[in-house]
């Protein structure tokens, strides 16, 4: 892994309070049902191997697994990883987990299937967005399949909210304030997590992308036969849908 001496706001951010969304916000009855479609849109088969990139906590990569897939998750953070690596162990499954940051992806034609989920792209500039795709090409047979699911800036700015609060569980809040930049489209947010009297702030930084957008972006670093989805329905984007599914395939 690489070194990266200057600061950014991912360094801090997957902490215990987003952790504790991730969970408030997914059931396994979700989890199975984006499985479900991810594999429908890939036409992937039980033995193949898929890189689960940005895994968290490992929830779609432990899915995989027990379906029959040999899975790799990395994630930046080393609670996550240690986490869903002590999952995998206690199902016995065929999931291995390591602590990387995606700007450093290492493989080279190895992966049959590349999945990025939740909105895990986006977080830096243009120019290290585009070589996390090209990362994830490298990574990938030719032929492999890449399946990403992200935010619809469409939708985003049409529906756009700069405050709102919502409840993580029973002693945690979450409010969220928001800056859209239209120039850059970058959507900049402070989270404030309150609990027991206190505060802690959080700031964030995220690319948001038109469909057209990532469709030039995955283009450009080697995907065709791009196809995208508003829904699990297999519906199109259109401008009502708050997220993009979209799969991709490795020239």
């Amino acid at each position: 892994m690489t070194g990266r001496s200057s600061p950014h706001w991912t360094d801090r951010f997957f902490e215990q309070e987003f952790g504790r969304l991730i969970q408030s916000y997914t059931r396994p009855e979700a989890t199975r049902k984006e499985v479900d479609f991810v594999l429908q849109a890939a036409g992937a088969s039980p033995g193949a191997r898929v890189l689960d990139v940005c895994c968290g906590m490992g929830r779609h990569s432990l899915e995989l697994a027990r379906r029959g897939f040999e899975v790799v998750g990395i994630d930046r953070s080393k609670e996550y990883v240690f986490e869903a690596g002590q999952s995998a162990r206690a199902e016995g499954l065929r999931a291995r987990f390591i602590a990387m940051d995606v700007r450093d992806l290492p493989f080279r034609d190895h992966f049959d299937l590349a999945i990025s989920m939740w909105t895990s792209f986006g977080f830096f500039d243009e120019e290290a967005n585009a070589s996390i795709i090209a990362g994830i090409r490298r990574s990938l047979v030719p032929g492999g399949k890449f399946f990403i699911e992200l935010i619809n800036r469409d939708w985003l700015v049409r529906n756009f909210e700069p405050r709102s609060w919502s409840r993580i569980d029973e002693s945690l809040i979450l409010l969220e304030e928001r800056v859209f930049e239209m120039r850059t489209s970058v959507n900049r947010c402070t989270w404030y997590f309150l609990e027991g009297g206190q505060v802690k702030e959080t700031p964030i930084e995220l690319r948001v992308y038109s469909f057209h957008e990532i469709v030039a972006l995955l283009r450009r670093c080697g995907f065709w036969r791009i196809e995208g989805f508003g829904d699990l329905e297999g519906s199109p984007v259109s401008f009502d849908s708050r997220m993009m599914r979209v799969i991709a395939t490795a020239r």
